[in-house]
């Protein structure tokens, strides 16, 4: 496993550069704009996640078929890589074409809605209530790592962290195949965050935050085949937990002002960290990473514990970060709201 992650940072190590030079020459770059909840204030080249999910397919392709004799079924793995690749072009023509989010939302529903008709859902309810929750918990990860990427490192390193634990999760339940998965997308991630720590070469852009976020999602879906494993789910949430509250707090900020749902602010824990207490950007993605990692760890042997202990643990693990949030003033903070994210 480990040396899957590791093949899967050299493949983004080798890929990122020839991206960068072909998105310069194309000039596929993101221009800073004013109210956006990112802080870049020059022209970077972005749609980066494209190198992420070269690595991840070429790199996975690659370790199946040398381990085509030890891995369990392929079938759920193949469904989500392929679901992934299409968020990725989704996410590219959105860079590209800055897509309306009714039309970003219409995607990935459908993209979610393909992999949960290939057979990876949750399987602890009746179909009819397992399917639309299934499909809510793709659409609602996907988006909360993509509207973490919004500051050089954040997204990147949060992912290669959440993988990391997913597959030490995976490994831990004996799903062989998903943890090769997902560590290889936290190597691509790791050797990504070279080019894109601050001060950043380039952006993941959608194409790599949707990919991210999809893989993120669908990867504990496809290990959830009981109510015994439910717990899974619970850790993963955890291992979540910074891009998955810091999403929820947007929404309830951005209702209790009265704004869209779906329109870009600067009320993100990360941008306030920045503007209202004065870190440096560095600073604010080490910090995240910090946090992110212990609550990696903490998930890995949360999901081993019976459903309902799981549940009471993230539980938990939420209402702590709700309560530094409302301390530090996250939630109620309005912000600017002049852009679509």
């Amino acid at each position: 496993m480990w040396l899957a992650g590791i093949a899967g940072a050299l493949a983004a190590l080798a890929l990122t550069p020839v991206y960068v030079k072909m998105a310069r020459s194309g000039m596929i770059v993101a221009q800073p704009s004013a109210g956006s909840s990112a802080v870049h204030c020059r022209p970077v080249p972005t749609a980066g996640g494209l190198a992420i999910c070269g690595a991840v397919l070429v790199v996975g392709i690659a370790l199946w078929q040398l381990q085509a004799a030890t891995v369990n079924s392929l079938w759920p793995t193949v469904t989500i890589g392929v679901g992934a690749a299409a968020m990725c072009l989704a996410g590219l023509l959105d860079d590209l074409a800055r897509l309306p989010w009714s039309g970003k939302m219409a995607i990935q529903v459908l993209a979610a809605g393909a992999v949960v008709a290939g057979g990876v859902h949750l399987h602890v309810l009746a179909l009819a209530f397992c399917l639309p929750l299934s499909v809510i918990w793709i659409v609602g990860v996907t988006n909360a790592i993509n509207l973490i990427d919004g500051m050089d490192g954040l997204a990147a390193g949060i992912s290669a962290l959440a993988a990391a634990s997913l597959a030490a999760i995976a490994f831990a339940h004996g799903a062989v195949n998903t943890a090769i998965l997902s560590a290889v997308a936290s190597g691509a991630s790791a050797g990504f965050l070279v080019y894109n720590f601050y001060p950043s070469v380039t952006f993941m852009g959608d194409a790599g935050s949707l990919f991210l976020g999809f893989l993120l999602a669908t990867i504990p879906l496809a290990m959830v085949t009981s109510t015994a494993r439910l717990s899974i789910l619970f850790a993963v949430a955890i291992a979540l937990g910074i891009p998955i509250f810091d999403t929820l707090s947007s929404m309830v900020r951005r209702a209790s002002h009265r704004q869209s749902m779906f329109s870009g602010d600067l009320g993100h824990y990360y941008n306030q960290l920045i503007a209202r207490y004065g870190l440096s950007q560095r600073t604010v993605a080490l910090g995240s990473y910090g946090a992110g990692a212990a609550l990696g760890i903490i998930a890995i042997p949360i999901s081993l514990l019976p459903w309902w202990a799981a549940l009471a643990v993230a539980t938990g693990v939420y209402l702590a970060m709700a309560m530094l949030y409302l301390r530090m003033g996250f939630i109620t903070y309005a912000g600017e709201a002049e852009h679509s994210e």
